[in-house]
């Protein structure tokens, strides 16, 4: 197994469990008290990294702007998917909002000028209909 889809296949189980964890989180605090305490383990996660992972930690103006703008829209997201999971079935959110990299693809087709196969915009479009199909059952 390649490297990369290693690394994808942990991020997808570290993912699914960060989207279904907050839920829990809801029924015992405020949307502002998950944040607040959320930041504990993303400062637990950024020491642990530092520790073991080889290397400094280097300056680069425009990568900070990027590392920080991250951060920013992560927690701003947050926030909204907390409160969707508040009001709705977990089920569901987590589903719409699964599809937030169709988001980033766009932006990287916009931005980047990266190009997709008709294959992988089948993919995509299949995706989103698949999300209308669940949500509306």
């Amino acid at each position: 197994m390649s490297a990369w889809l290693q690394y994808a296949l942990w991020a997808l189980m570290f993912y699914g469990m960060w989207g279904f964890f907050p839920k829990l989180a809801t029924l015992y605090l405020t949307s502002k008290e998950i944040i607040f305490y959320e930041i504990f383990g993303i400062v637990f996660a950024a020491i642990l990294t530092s520790l073991l992972l080889p290397g400094k930690i280097t300056w680069s103006g425009k990568g900070v702007i990027f590392a920080v703008l991250t951060g920013l829209t992560g927690m701003i997201g947050t926030f909204f998917f907390l409160q969707a999971l508040k009001h709705g079935k977990a089920s569901v959110v987590i589903l719409l909002t699964s599809l937030y990299p169709m988001i980033s693809v766009a932006l990287a087709m916009i931005v980047l000028r990266e190009s997709m196969t008709i294959r992988q915009m089948l993919a995509g479009a299949l995706a989103i209909c698949s999300l209308v199909l669940f949500a509306l059952a």
